[in-house]
């Protein structure tokens, strides 16, 4: 289990980047999986070991407000609870 609230699946995003010398252009899929801070690491080594890529991106942003209830109820439904 990957100790996420919620994971937003984008299908079909381009992604142009620099890779082994050259400009790479690929069709991808985002995620954003939404978790609490005190779980990035440990969902991020999970992604690393179950991505293809020798290098995936794994980013972590704050959450420095928002709905209340919605918030709690990120918190509530990890499975450490709030932290």
């Amino acid at each position: 289990m990957l100790n996420s609230q919620s994971l937003v699946l984008l299908t079909g995003v381009t992604s142009v980047y620099w890779w082994e010398g050259k400009i790479e252009k690929s069709v991808e899929q985002l995620m954003i999986i939404k978790t609490q801070t005190s779980l990035v690491d440990k969902l991020t080594k999970h992604v690393q070991a179950n991505h293809p890529y020798d290098e995936c991106e794994v980013i972590s942003t704050p959450v420095n407000g928002g709905s209340a209830s919605y918030l709690s109820w990120v918190c509530q439904s990890t499975q450490e609870g709030c932290t």
